[in-house]
């Protein structure tokens, strides 16, 4: 079978996991001590993740996977499994309804956005969005931008939600672009990856990678 790119992240669970977002500052100094920062590059983000202790049949499908990356050559579909439901919810937001009726699946649809506010629609009336939980919007070029919900907001009862988040918006949307409240995921590329020697033993093995914008 052809492996399409990017790839999607192997179905292990998962002993710990990181997203940070990292930012590339220039800072100035006046001699009042006034200070000015701007960032030189886009806000990008940044994760490592250490698998559960692997049999040698997981360890050898989690090798083969990041073999497959090429080293930075090749992207995959990076999310933070500790963040895939809403913080209000959990596995239960499945479980609602959309406003317009309809079962509610994870996905919604944007109306419009600033570089710190995503406008989202269709979603279940009342919806509650909590600071910490994850946003992700897919572009007609298949480019995400993910982002982590800043400030708590509820949705109105035709299930319409303005968010605040960070990092900023950098890259292109459209209004009907579907978003992603379950699951929220960027397109990253393999930093580095340790992967212990074989022995008797179950191991884990961490691996870290930078969204692609």
């Amino acid at each position: 079978m052809t492996i399409t790119y990017p790839r999607t992240m192997p179905a292990f669970d998962m002993l710990s996991c990181g997203f940070t977002i990292r930012r590339s500052m220039l800072r100035a100094e006046s001699g009042g001590g006034v200070v000015q920062e701007m960032e030189s590059f886009p806000a990008r983000w940044e994760a490592t993740w250490t698998t559960r202790p692997l049999n040698e049949t997981q360890r050898g499908e989690m090798v083969a996977w990041l073999d497959s990356m090429r080293g930075a050559q090749k992207r995959f579909i990076g999310f933070d499994p500790t963040r895939c439901y809403p913080l209000a919810y959990g596995v239960g937001v499945l479980a609602l309804s959309r406003a317009g009726g309809g079962a509610f699946d994870g996905t919604a649809t944007l109306s419009s956005y600033t570089a710190s506010t995503l406008t989202v629609a269709t979603l279940p009336s009342g919806y509650q969005a909590k600071p910490g939980d994850m946003v992700s919007v897919t572009n007609a070029a298949s480019k995400r931008s993910l982002h982590r919900v800043v400030e708590a907001a509820t949705a109105s009862g035709g299930g319409s939600i303005t968010l605040t988040v960070e990092p900023t918006v950098t890259i292109t949307l459209a209004a009907s672009n579907v978003v992603n409240l379950v699951r929220a995921a960027a397109i990253m590329h393999l930093l580095e990856m340790t992967v212990p020697p074989r022995n008797a033993f179950r191991q884990s093995i961490t691996f870290s990678a930078r969204q692609v914008l």
